[in-house]
């Protein structure tokens, strides 16, 4: 007797059906990984968004004293987050209706230099986008 043809696996299959069915159940698996959807990958984006009917100040430092103006964000208008959404505290202001307030947001201008806004004044919007 063929010793290939006698040794018989667990289940009661010969050796070689065993073989074969393994192999096809790979192959079938390596092809629906090719024509699966992939995951979407989202990217996030954040905006410093002015919510005034008033220019608000892009400085050079978070803080109005020893702070260069660097640009003017008009109302309605947008610039990229410098950093996240997040706070940097800083200086002291009045302005847009608060009082001593101390929080800035970081702003990316179009020529690459960073600046900061006084939070009061302006909304953080972030959005993900599924690509």
């Amino acid at each position: 007797m063929n010793s290939e043809r006698s040794i018989v696996t667990r289940v009661g299959f010969p050796k070689r059906t065993t073989l074969l069915v393994a192999a096809l159940c790979g192959a079938a698996m390596w092809i629906a990984s090719l024509v699966a959807p992939q995951a979407s990958k989202a990217v996030t984006t954040c905006h410093v968004h002015n919510k005034v009917s008033q220019n608000v100040n892009v400085r050079e430092q978070p803080r109005v004293t020893d702070s260069a103006i660097l640009a003017k964000l008009p109302p309605g208008r947008s610039l990229p987050c410098g950093g996240g959404p997040g706070n940097v505290p800083g200086g002291n202001y009045t302005a847009c209706g608060e009082t001593n307030a101390k929080e800035w947001i970081s702003v990316r201008l179009s020529d690459g230099r960073k600046g900061y806004v006084a939070r009061a004044c302006v909304e953080v919007r972030v959005t993900e986008d599924r690509r």
